[in-house]
């Protein structure tokens, strides 16, 4: 396993952290798949990773050492931070922190609509299941083709009139999705099975879920019983 952090970590086929050294082939990655869905409506400069995205995690699957598929999986255990990463007020009805908000997902061109994506939700589920947290929250847009799958996997949805302005710039609002992982686990885990067991075999997990978390230093932020740093990080 400690070749995938030296110099074998080129050749690695299949999911595992994207490091914070590998921050620009993140970027390239982000750029090539926003501009290709979205075009001219892309502010690419909002793509590139900063400093405070820096402590968060960037779930990665590699096909023989290029990076084709990635979601950030961002652990947030305050209200500044999530108004940051969402650009909406926090609702205190509806959630409760920490919670874990999944973003910036990107494909490469020629690897859509192949389940990567399924397969890195699977594992963020399961990463947000080791970090303690109830609630796993995103966006995306309002046509979006997987808001049937979140449907079947338990997410409630409403509206946000806010635009995607930093980084997309959309005419209709967009999606707040929300899910109570404490109730609905097992059931979104279910309907992401299936693609995410026949994803394993060509993309397996390249170490165990404690062990990304611990190299990411994100366990320090909300996992039970370890220390909390709230000011580590910030920019």
């Amino acid at each position: 396993m400690e070749q995938n952090l030296t110099d074998g970590y080129q050749l690695i086929t299949g999911v595992d952290f994207v490091r914070h050294d590998g921050h620009d082939v993140l970027y390239r990655l982000r750029r090539e798949a926003y501009q290709n869905e979205y075009q001219d409506q892309v502010n690419v400069d909002g793509l590139r990773p900063t400093d405070f995205e820096a402590r968060f995690l960037n779930l990665g699957i590699y096909d023989r050492g290029q990076l084709v598929s990635v979601l950030r999986i961002a652990p947030v255990d305050n209200v500044e931070d999530y108004r940051r990463i969402m650009l909406i007020d926090f609702e205190p009805e509806h959630l409760s922190l920490p919670l874990v908000i999944l973003g910036r997902a990107a494909t490469k061109p020629g690897f859509e609509s192949q389940g990567l994506h399924t397969l890195l939700r699977f594992h963020a589920f399961h990463l947000a299941k080791c970090l303690g947290v109830k609630w796993i929250v995103g966006t995306f847009k309002a046509d979006a083709k997987r808001m049937v799958q979140l449907g079947r996997m338990g997410y409630q949805f409403s509206i946000n009139e806010n635009r995607w302005d930093k980084v997309v710039k959309v005419d209709e609002p967009t999606i707040v999705a929300r899910m109570d992982i404490h109730h609905h686990f097992d059931r979104a885990v279910s309907v992401m099975k299936g693609a995410a067991d026949r994803l394993s075999f060509k993309f397996p997990l390249m170490r165990p879920y404690e062990d990304i978390l611990q190299f990411q230093s994100m366990s320090k932020i909300i996992i039970p019983g370890h220390s909390q740093d709230q000011n580590q990080g910030r920019t």
